[in-house]
C-alpha cells in the first residue's frame, strides 16, 4: 500500500510540474539617450547618458580648467591627452557632447623630400606597419608616436582622435579628426596640408570642419581664416593651412562626421591622417594630397607624416 501510494504522488508531482509555464525575464536593454546621473561642476550641472556620453555643454568655459579635466576624465580623455589639448579644443570637445574612442596607430611614417627629389625616412628604424597601442621608440631625428593615436617629431606632433555620438535607428555616430600641433613655430612657414580619409563602409554627413588657432604668452589668436578645403569626396577630405609666421604654439584640426551601419558592430573600422608641411612656397610646387579609400598619399618638398587609426565598430570607449 505504501509503495501504491508513493507512486501515485510521484505522478502528481510530474503532472504539475508539466502544467507549470516556464518563466523566462530578459533584461530590457538601456536607453542609450537616457541620463544615469548629473554632476554639478561649479554652476555647470553636466548630464552623463547610459552609453557613456555626456550632453553637450553650453558653455563649456564657465568651468573651471580642473573642472574641465575632471569631466573629459570621465569620458575616456587621458592626462597625455589632456596636456596637449589647448583650451579651446577642449571647449569643442566639451559642446560637442560625445566620449573618446581608443584608437590604434598603424602604418605610421614620417619622411622627407628634400628638394633635389630624393626622399629620406625619418622612422627607418621603427617598424612603421606594426600597429601600437603603447607607442613606438624613439629613432633618428627624434621621431616618436607618444600614445595611441599621436605621432611626434618633438616640435611637430599630430593625432588621429576619434569620438563616439550615439546612434541613430540603425547607424554609429562617429567623428574623425585629424589634429596638428607646434609645440613652437616651425623653420619653414608657408602653405602644409592636412588630410583624413576613410572607407566606403563611414558615410560622411554634414559639413567638413576645421580650426587653427595660435597661442603666446597667455593669449591665444585665431588663424581659421588660414585654412581652406581643398577636396571633399566620399572617400575623405583635405584642407590647406597657411601658416602665420608668428611664434608660438599653433594648434589646429580637421574633422568630419560619419554613420556607420550597426550591422557591422564588432567589425574592425580604419581611418586615415596624414599631414604635410612644405619646405617651399606654394609657387614653387607646395605639398600635393591624393585621397583613396583609407589611404593618403603625400608629394612635393618636404616633412610628410601618415598613420592610420583602428577600431571596433560599436566601441563606446
Amino acid at each position: 500500500m505504501f509503495k501504491k501510494s508513493l507512486s501515485v504522488l510521484s505522478v502528481t508531482i510530474v503532472s504539475a510540474a508539466i502544467l507549470i509555464p516556464t518563466i523566462s525575464v530578459q533584461a530590457k536593454e538601456k536607453d542609450p539617450n537616457v541620463v544615469f546621473k548629473s554632476e554639478k561642476f561649479g554652476s555647470t550641472v553636466v548630464s552623463f547618458l547610459n552609453d557613456g556620453r555626456i550632453k553637450g555643454v553650453p558653455h563649456p568655459e564657465k568651468l573651471s580648467k580642473e573642472d574641465r579635466k575632471k569631466i573629459l576624465k570621465q569620458l575616456n580623455f587621458k592626462d597625455k591627452d589632456i596636456e596637449e589639448y589647448p583650451d579651446d579644443f577642449e571647449f569643442v570637445l566639451l559642446q560637442e557632447g560625445g566620449r573618446k574612442v581608443e584608437v590604434t596607430v598603424g602604418d605610421y611614417q614620417h619622411t622627407v623630400t628634400h628638394e633635389d627629389g630624393t626622399t629620406e625616412i625619418i622612422n627607418d628604424s621603427l617598424v612603421a606597419s606594426t600597429p601600437t597601442t603603447e607607442g613606438l621608440p624613439k629613432s633618428n631625428g627624434e621621431v616618436n608616436v607618444l600614445s595611441m593615436g599621436t605621432a611626434s617629431d618633438g616640435k611637430w606632433s599630430g593625432a588621429g582622435v576619434l569620438t563616439y555620438l550615439g546612434t541613430t535607428t540603425t547607424e554609429y555616430k562617429y567623428k574623425y579628426r585629424t589634429t596638428f600641433n607646434w609645440s613652437s613655430k616651425p623653420n619653414y612657414v608657408y602653405v602644409d596640408d592636412i588630410a583624413i580619409s576613410w572607407n566606403d563602409t563611414s558615410v560622411p554627413v554634414g559639413t567638413s570642419g576645421y580650426d587653427y588657432r595660435r597661442y603666446e604668452d597667455g593669449g591665444y589668436y585665431s588663424h581659421t581664416s588660414r585654412m581652406s578645403l581643398t577636396q571633399v569626396i566620399p572617400a575623405g577630405v583635405s584642407a590647406e593651412i597657411d601658416l602665420a609666421s608668428q611664434e608660438g604654439n599653433h594648434y589646429g584640426y580637421l574633422e568630419r562626421e560619419v554613420r556607420i551601419a550597426k550591422t557591422r558592430q564588432g567589425l574592425t573600422e580604419v581611418f586615415g591622417s596624414a599631414y604635410g608641411h612644405s619646405h617651399l612656397p606654394s609657387w614653387m610646387g607646395g605639398i600635393g594630397v591624393s585621397i583613396g579609400w583609407a589611404s593618403i598619399d603625400l608629394s612635393g618638398t618636404g616633412d610628410q607624416w601618415t598613420w592610420t587609426s583602428t577600431f571596433t565598430v560599436g566601441s563606446t570607449s
